[in-house]
Parts: structure tokens; C-alpha cells; sequence
């Protein structure tokens, strides 16, 4: 999780360049946590899951500002929550 922050802390960036903010960072247990993205006025909650990756995440703010600036997270949102985007 500390590390999930961090680099979505130095990656702020990206957010600007493709429209989106980043509001909040919410880790209610181990296993996920909750990346709170403002895009065009709206708020959108991705889902991160933090325990039991089969991958490492890399580059978090990168891949997540450019899903937001090019619209594929509405494919991936089921009421106001994405699933999946890292």
C-alpha cells in the first residue's frame, strides 16, 4: 500500500496532463484499496487490489490517468466503480 502511494504521489502529473485528479486514496483492509480519480466533473472509484496480484503494478498514475483521458474506464465502471484498471 505505501508503495501504491508513493508512486501515484510522483506520478501526479500524468493525472493533469489527461484531464483527471486525483482526490483520494482509501485502503479500508490489506487485500484493496480504493483510488478515488475526479474526471470531467465526476468522481470515479478504482478498485486496486493489493494482496494475491498475479502481476506487480507498475506505473499506477500513468496507466490510470491515460485509461481516464482516453475514456476506457467508462467500459470498465459498474456504478461509479472500476474494477480491473490495475
Amino acid at each position: 500500500m505505501a508503495w501504491l502511494v508513493q508512486e501515484l504521489g510522483i506520478q501526479l502529473s500524468f493525472f493533469r496532463e489527461h484531464g483527471a485528479r486525483l482526490v483520494e486514496i482509501d485502503a479500508p483492509s490489506t487485500a484493496w484499496a480504493d483510488v478515488v480519480v475526479e474526471h470531467a466533473g465526476k468522481r470515479w472509484r478504482v478498485r486496486v487490489r493489493l494482496e494475491r496480484r498475479d502481476e506487480p503494478i507498475e506505473y499506477p498514475g500513468m496507466n490510470l490517468a491515460e485509461m481516464f483521458g482516453e475514456g476506457r474506464h467508462l467500459a470498465l465502471a459498474e456504478d461509479g466503480v472500476i474494477h480491473g484498471a490495475l
